[in-house]
This record gives C-alpha cells, sequence and structure tokens, in this order.
C-alpha cells in the first residue's frame, strides 16, 4: 500500500534526497511521487542549490578586504565575549547568504519532473474532434488489444463496452521505462477520451479521484496491482458511465 505523502518526515526526504534514505522508505517515496504532486514540491523545498552557496562564498571572498596581521602580540588575552562576537557575526554572514542566493544570487532549483498523470494530460490536450475519427475493423482490434495486453502484463482483451465511448484504438507507450497502454476512444459528443493503464507501486485499491488535469476531466483509482486513468472532454458527467464500467472491471466485479 502506497504510504500518504503527509506520513514522510523532513528527515526521511532529506535522506532521500541525498541518496541516503534505505531502500524500502526511497521505494515508498518514489511511489507516492507518481500520485501525490504536494509532495515534489515538498521535496523542492528542501533541496538546497549548493553550487549557488558555494558561488555566493566566493563572491564574497573577492570582494573582502585583505585580511589583518594576525601575529602574536604581547597583550591581554582578549575577552571570550568578543571571541563570541565573531562567531555570531560570521554566522549571520553564512544566514544572510543563504537568503541571497535564495531571492536572487543563485539560482532555483529545477521543478520536479511530473507525475504519469500529468504527462498523460498534457498528451491528452493535444487531441482534437478530428484526431480519431475512424475506428479499426473487428480483427485489427482485436490484435491492438493483445498487443497491449502483453506488453502491460494484464489482459485487456475484455474491456467492457462503455456506454458513449467507441473504440479507436491501443497503443503502448512508455513512462520513464515503464510500460504505460493508452486505450483511445471517440464520445458521442465528438470529445476524445483515454484509459490509461500502468502499474502501480502497490497492489491495494485506492479510492477514486476526480480531478481536471490540463483543463479535462479524469477520473483514476488504483486496482490490482495497476493504475488506471480516464479522462477526456470538459464535462465530468460524461466520463461517469465509462469511469464505472471500467473501474468495475478492474476490480473484477
Amino acid at each position: 500500500m502506497t504510504r500518504p505523502a503527509q506520513d514522510f518526515t523532513d528527515a526521511d526526504l532529506v535522506a532521500y534526497l541525498d541518496g541516503q534514505a534505505p531502500e524500502e522508505l526511497h521505494k515508498e517515496i518514489d511511489a507516492a511521487l507518481a500520485d501525490d504532486p504536494s509532495l515534489a514540491e515538498r521535496l523542492a523545498g528542501l533541496s538546497l542549490p549548493m553550487d549557488a552557496v558555494r558561488g555566493g562564498w566566493d563572491a564574497l571572498l573577492d570582494s573582502a578586504p585583505p585580511a589583518p596581521d594576525l601575529s602574536p602580540v604581547a597583550t591581554a588575552p582578549r575577552p571570550r565575549r568578543r571571541l563570541w562576537a565573531g562567531g555570531a557575526f560570521a554566522t549571520g554572514i553564512a544566514a544572510g547568504l543563504a537568503v541571497a542566493v535564495f531571492t536572487g544570487l543563485g539560482t532555483a532549483p529545477p521543478p520536479p519532473a511530473p507525475g504519469w498523470k500529468a504527462v498523460v494530460a498534457s498528451y491528452q490536450s493535444l487531441y482534437g474532434p478530428n484526431t480519431l475519427t475512424s475506428a479499426p475493423a473487428e480483427a485489427e482490434r482485436t490484435a491492438q488489444l493483445a498487443q497491449a495486453s502483453a506488453a502491460l502484463g494484464l489482459d485487456i482483451t475484455d474491456l467492457p463496452q462503455a456506454q458513449g465511448l467507441d473504440f479507436r484504438r491501443a497503443q503502448v507507450l512508455d513512462f520513464r521505462g515503464k510500460t504505460l497502454v493508452q486505450i483511445a476512444y471517440q464520445s458521442d459528443a465528438g470529445a476524445p477520451v483515454a484509459l490509461c493503464i500502468i502499474a502501480a507501486a502497490g497492489p491495494a485499491p485506492k479510492e477514486m479521484q476526480a480531478e481536471t488535469l490540463e483543463g479535462l476531466a479524469a477520473t483514476s483509482w488504483n486496482a490490482g496491482g495497476f493504475a488506471y486513468l480516464l479522462i477526456g472532454g470538459e464535462d465530468p458527467e460524461a466520463l461517469a458511465p465509462g469511469t464505472a464500467a471500467f473501474e468495475d472491471w478492474s476490480r473484477g466485479a
């Protein structure tokens, strides 16, 4: 079962960023990143651009005045109070430099890579009413679904015929080394709709989630070790019959 993003502490995430997280924790964070963009935002907030910090220190050293002569002299020892003050001053410089790095002196950390649903939504947003205009012959449909089933490791040849959705094609895609299958449909209203399936990080079912991605209506859920996303059009209600049919099928109903 995928751990909720809020269960990870900052210490867990810092260990993950530093490559010091145990293998099991690393896998759990990878799995949570695929489903929860807020976790990626937390990781970005914990990333420190060290090259920029070092560059900031170098810039300060280049412009610093020459160091004073620190040869021993026959004077009374300075009070410890002044040594503490010097340390506090140095700490203040470090803190100020860190602020400068994050407010313009350095470069911001790169944004986290988008999850699979975001990538699918970007791809689907390119589809228009004329993208999927013709349906293949039954033999071609069967062959496409068989090929997709073999690549995915899940038999989808018996996908139900969802109300209001006409099959157009099934294709095998790749998301960061993982097989992602897209089954494309045309709705009765002419909107391109896609059912996308990818292996999930955990086998435990997940409650259905309705959302809007790239301006498109979408519903997603996990079942049987796979993650599902039905996306297309702007009306969530139009997806309801297809969502019900595909979810029941995925859960073996």
